[in-house]
């Protein structure tokens, strides 16, 4: 979509950063703000103002809520961001801590055409990486109802729909417990200090801004992996199958373990552990492969 002519073309990047700030109120249910646009984009209060103005006087915005032009243009840009961050995380290798800043410089800088592209390519993903519904070309919003951890009742699964990558700093504790959009939880208890999850067969304590950023809802019958356990927990000499990999692996990794045969229904026997007891040995297919504990943590099994 064009700007303007009004709008001078280097600010292109901060209108649409702009409306990107209007539509997130409007999910709030709450109008924009000159005040609120300066914070959120971290601007002096003088040209946020200004911008205020410019994208006023192009139709985009009027008495602090979008336009259905402006809605539209914002859509784009959201649609762009979370395609690419969607690619980011199935494509490439890169830290998933950086994927929110390497889509929102691409965001400015794709063509419509490509995003459509890109879709495709992907293959029309409705949610991105993190859970956040990716807008359709013709601005429909995909819709998923969930509430939050910390109210999710004890000792009941649930399977997280969306992770909040807002604040960094709360993101990336999450990250590190590779907590992600598909996994299956459970509260085991939980005080006003803190909650004890289990995740694939480990425990870990969340602080309650922790839980709070994690979406979750039911567990439909079909994804509830009874007796599921990581590989890299199974004896020496044990036979198992494979009952799925872990939504926490993703990319290249995902597609290096399918690749070596270790996809739903493969049996797989531990059968050496190295000197130090990693890597560990595993005769898949008729092939010995070698995975590091951490690889093994993604291929969940039951008892062959």
């Amino acid at each position: 979509m064009s700007v303007a002519n009004h709008i001078r073309e280097q600010d292109r990047v901060l209108v649409e950063d702009a409306l990107k700030y209007f539509y997130h109120c409007a999910e709030q249910g709450v109008a924009a703000s000159a005040d609120g646009l300066a914070a959120s984009e971290e601007l002096p209060f003088a040209e946020a103002k200004r911008l205020w103005t410019a994208l006023e006087q192009a139709g985009l915005a009027r008495e602090g809520h979008l336009t259905e032009k402006g809605r539209a243009y914002a859509l784009q840009v959201i649609r762009a961001h979370r395609l690419y961050e969607t690619y980011l995380a199935l494509e490439t290798g890169h830290d998933e801590r950086r994927w929110h800043h390497e889509a929102h410089d691409k965001e400015h800088h794709l063509t419509p055409e490509e995003v459509n592209e890109l879709a495709g390519r992907l293959g029309h993903p409705r949610f991105d990486p993190h859970g956040d519904p990716i807008p359709t070309a013709d601005g429909q919003i995909p819709e998923q109802a969930g509430k939050p951890l910390s109210d999710w009742p004890i000792g009941k699964p649930a399977r997280v729909i969306h992770v909040e990558d807002e604040p960094e700093a709360v993101y990336a504790q999450l990250a590190a417990l590779g907590v992600v959009p598909g996994l299956i939880v459970r509260v085991a208890s939980a005080t006003e200090q803190r909650l004890l999850l289990e995740v694939e067969g480990q425990q870990h304590v969340l602080a309650p801004i922790l839980a709070r950023n994690i979406t979750v809802t039911e567990v439909p019958s079909e994804l509830l992996l009874a007796g599921a356990t990581p590989l890299s927990r199974q004896p020496t000499g044990q036979r198992c199958r494979v009952v799925q990999l872990s939504p926490r692996c993703r990319g290249a990794e995902r597609r290096r373990l399918m690749d070596l045969g270790f996809v739903p229904g493969t049996l797989v026997e531990v059968e050496l552990r190295g000197p130090l007891g990693d890597p560990t040995g595993y005769r898949v297919r008729e092939t010995l492969v070698a995975l590091r504990r951490e690889q093994a943590e993604w291929v969940l099994v039951e008892a062959a």
